[in-house]
């Protein structure tokens, strides 16, 4: 994934891209699929700002019951700020206290300088984003089914 990155680019970042890169990293991640790759991507609509925290909070819940559903063992999370990992766990945690989580995860927030993998969570949601905000669905259709999968989560 590394290779992907243009000389002086530390990172990929799918809003920060222009439309013929996002639709070559695209290609590029869909080819993941001949791996196995699988994605889920939980929306939550919110009707404020101010909700927005708790619709996070909605889909993290079902995110870590999902992996519980597929036998994940490890996740990363994109890092947020420390106060906002602090958050993050403090949820993953009471999952696993009334076992929507798996007791057993393992888990822990990455950087995205240091965590290539979530250039291509990034992509996908991003992709998946513009499909379902903006009914743009050109570029979530260079994915796989099985890589753009969509869970409507109720607020």
């Amino acid at each position: 994934l590394r290779a992907y990155v243009a000389p002086g680019q530390r990172r990929r970042h799918f809003r920060d891209e222009r439309p013929s890169s996002r639709r070559r990293f695209l290609a590029e991640v869909a080819q993941l699929h001949e791996l196995e790759v699988v994605a889920v991507v939980f929306c939550c609509p919110t009707s404020s700002q101010r909700k927005s925290e708790q619709a996070r909070v909605r889909c993290i819940w079902n995110l870590v019951a999902e992996l519980r559903d597929r036998e994940v063992q490890t996740a990363v999370f994109e890092s947020r700020q420390e106060h906002n990992d602090r958050k993050g766990r403090r949820e993953i945690m009471g999952a696993q206290r009334h076992g929507a989580a798996a007791a057993d995860l393992v888990y822990r927030h990455g950087r995205p300088k240091e965590e290539p993998l979530l250039w291509v969570a990034d992509a996908i949601v991003g992709a998946v984003g513009l499909s379902v905000a903006n009914h743009d669905h050109e570029l979530a259709e260079m994915l796989p089914e099985p890589m753009r999968q969509i869970r409507w989560i109720v607020p």
